[in-house]
């Protein structure tokens, strides 16, 4: 589930230093979890007095799984903290998205509704011909999918441009 979420995140993306703090909560909770039920069954297990041994199993595996239901739950709210958090940036990162993609051209927009095609993103076409998109729900594949797009167009466009200068000025000086 991690690896799906985050596999198209940038490397340096504070999405990914979230999920890795996330990860250590959850093993610090797990770890200190363990060291207190061992604690409390040795606490609660009295020595030569006990005769029946199978209750006394029956107590510590009692034990054990109240211990595994908290933990069960804790992690159950861990998971839905760091879900909203996730869908609060996928939304902020979709609203940036329309920004970048408000001013490109024609033919670039053509990709990028390719990419929400390929992607199976809801799109409405309008009486007029134009499309609709719904950015509220794009997946974050889709998002580092166009935005992959629109950087290597901008790449493209800027070593047109330098390529351009750079003969302008052979010329001059010819």
């Amino acid at each position: 589930m991690i690896s799906e979420t985050y596999r198209f995140c940038i490397d340096k993306d504070p999405i990914i230093e979230q999920a890795q703090e996330l990860h250590h909560q959850f093993e610090m909770a797990f770890a200190k979890r363990i060291q207190v039920v061992t604690e409390e069954v040795k606490e609660e297990v009295p020595e030569p007095m006990v005769q029946d041994p199978e209750m006394d199993e029956t107590e510590i595996l009692k034990n054990i799984l109240s211990v595994g239901r908290a933990m069960e739950v804790e992690l159950d709210n861990m998971v839905k903290k760091e879900l909203e958090v996730l869908e609060e940036k996928r939304f902020e990162d979709a609203r940036l998205l329309v920004k970048e993609i408000e001013d490109i051209a024609p033919e670039i927009m053509e990709e990028v509704i390719g990419i929400m095609q390929k992607n199976k993103e809801s799109l409405d076409i309008e009486s007029d011909g134009t499309v609709a998109v719904s950015y509220d729900d794009l997946s974050a594949k889709t998002i580092y999918e166009i935005r992959k797009l629109i950087r290597a167009k901008k790449q493209l466009k800027q070593n047109r441009i330098k390529l351009e200068e750079e003969s302008m000025n052979v010329d001059v000086t010819s």
